[in-house]
């Protein structure tokens, strides 16, 4: 039986917010390049759920990511809400 993701499991938020500080520079170059408005997910939080997939030791596949944004201390430090399990894989 696989552990419920809880918000104590969730590691690297730090780093997290470093790099994404550092992502947030490099996109504020690229926002003149044309954008499909139909995709939800933005770089950044792309970026992010993958930084915490790879900080938590609990979270191991594409669905604990998935679960793992439905928690307030992820949504609070990638400033997004919960993540679509498509978008996730479309990504």
């Amino acid at each position: 039986m696989k552990k419920e993701i809880e918000e104590k499991d969730i590691q690297g938020g730090k780093y997290v917010k470093r790099f994404l500080s550092v992502i947030g520079k490099i996109r504020s170059v690229a926002e003149s390049e044309p954008r499909d408005p139909r995709r939800e997910l933005d770089i950044e939080q792309l970026a992010g759920h993958l930084l915490f997939f790879y900080y938590t030791p609990v979270v191991t596949s594409l669905r604990a990511i998935q679960h793992a944004s439905e928690l307030k201390k992820v949504q609070r430090l990638l400033d997004a809400s919960r993540a679509a399990l498509g978008s996730l894989s479309e990504a």
